[in-house]
């Protein structure tokens, strides 16, 4: 019964498409939302959806704490906000103008996808990149979630993408958690995990030391469009500075009231560090896909 109603949303969903948008894509949002939209319970809303957003969020929103990656419902989304508001995508700040209208102030990683959606929409068309992007989403917010450690539970999902162990490396990741020794004051672990699974496929080995530029360029370029994502979603890279877009202010996990603090804030049981450690795995999953490593 679920199933046919997660169908009867999505073709709601499409039919509103179609109409109000590019119909050249609606097969694209069609596969794409019936695997997000699959059970889940509020999705019943978009059945004779009309474009308002207010439905469509609460649906995003329980996408995002079931751990599903909403690519394609924040592309509805943007789709929806461009129909009834497209002053808002031509202005100079669409970043903010984006937040107004929807309240995702808390919530970055939807507003980059919108952002990145209406730079380039052909994106839904790339369909084994999202879908490794998705995996890897996934998997980073289940760890995150269930096993803590960001670092540590960013790597492990790219290394499961590739079918790899790396216990060593798994093992020298456990100190980045939560900038760095749980201070809070260095990179987010999400960062430096991505940074540490790029590293396994370019960079300077230890039989060149006194050499390997290229490589090591080739590592820097990878790096860099990590740290780019990060710099674009959360404005930083630093992990208590995230912690201000996610929360609305920092913690140190070495400070004793910070940390039932961080949890009674919803870190792990909502939609905050399990959603930063699944978008950094799924954008190191990109790069990779953009390599041919996946």
């Amino acid at each position: 019964m679920k199933e046919i109603q997660t169908l009867e949303a999505v073709a709601g969903a499409i039919a509103w498409v179609e109409k109000n948008s590019d119909g050249k894509q609606a097969s694209a949002y069609a596969a794409g939302l019936t695997q997000e939209w699959k059970g889940i319970e509020s999705a019943e809303l978009m059945k004779n959806w009309m474009g308002d957003f207010a439905s469509l969020n609460v649906v995003i929103q329980e996408i995002r704490l079931a751990g599903i990656w909403p690519f394609f419902s924040a592309g509805l989304a943007g789709k929806a906000l461009k129909a009834g508001r497209p002053e808002i995508f031509g202005g100079n700040d669409i970043k903010c103008e984006i937040v107004k209208a929807t309240a995702w102030n808390r919530q970055p990683e939807l507003v980059a996808m919108v952002m990145e959606l209406d730079r380039e929409p052909s994106l839904v068309e790339q369909e084994e990149k999202l879908s490794w992007m998705r995996k890897g989403y996934e998997l980073g917010y289940r760890y995150e979630r269930d096993y803590k450690g960001c670092a540590q539970c960013t790597l492990a999902a790219v290394l499961d993408l590739l079918d790899r162990e790396e216990p060593t490396l798994f093992r020298a990741a456990n100190g980045f958690a939560a900038g760095m020794s749980l201070y809070g004051d260095g990179v987010c672990g999400g960062y430096s995990g991505g940074v540490l699974a790029l590293g396994l496929f370019a960079g300077r080995v230890r039989e060149n030391f006194d050499g390997d530029r290229a490589e090591k360029d080739k590592c820097y370029a990878l790096t860099k469009r990590l740290h780019d994502r990060f710099i674009e979603t959360y404005g930083t890279v630093i992990c208590g500075e995230v912690h201000k877009e996610i929360f609305g202010r920092s913690f140190s996990l070495r400070i004793l009231e910070d940390k039932p603090a961080f949890e009674e804030a919803g870190a792990h049981s909502k939609d905050k560090c399990p959603v930063v450690v699944g978008s950094a795995a799924a954008w190191v999953a990109e790069i990779l896909v953009d390599e041919g490593i996946l």
